[in-house]
């Protein structure tokens, strides 16, 4: 059965953003690690390189969990495959040319397009673009404690 209305919105992020909806928070949502989790096996090279870049960026920002890890994963899957077909259209070109002669457009072309709309969808979950930015107010999370019982104080204490 389909829901109406947007996707719900994590609890973090919509403390981070003041709660702009200002319904009550829930109160026994799960509350995973806060941290990097551990990098799957099966990422390797160009993948394995942004997951670096950006779950340091993510885990700065209070935004990255332990349970993470597979959305995390299929971004820079996302990322890799998008990075390799962009090098092959850069060497061969958008259009190729069919048997009979016809230019027509690459499918590679089809994979770099399919790649970035992956990576967008979860860009935006994580808050990676621009305008998801605009939305959320980050303040670097305390050494001690978990920084979601902190973002819950401060929204409390606003109301």
């Amino acid at each position: 059965m389909a829901r109406d209305g947007p996707p719900p919105q994590p609890t973090a992020l919509r403390i981070l953003r003041g709660n702009p909806s200002k319904r009550p928070l829930p109160k026994n949502e799960a509350q995973p690690r806060n941290g990097i989790p551990p990098c799957p096996r099966h990422i390797q090279g160009e993948a394995r390189k942004e997951w670096r870049r950006t779950s340091r960026e993510l885990a700065a920002c209070g935004l990255l969990t332990s349970v993470d890890r597979a959305a995390l994963a299929a971004y820079c899957q996302a990322w890799a495959r998008w990075v390799q077909a962009e090098d092959v259209l850069r060497k061969a070109g958008v259009l190729v040319k069919t048997p009979n002669g016809m230019l027509v457009q690459s499918p590679i072309l089809a994979v770099a397009n399919r790649a970035m709309d992956q990576m967008r969808a979860f860009l935006v979950e994580f808050g990676m673009t621009p305008a998801a930015r605009t939305r959320i107010q980050v303040q670097a999370p305390k050494e001690e404690g978990d920084p979601l019982d902190q973002l819950r104080e401060l929204d409390l204490r606003k109301n």
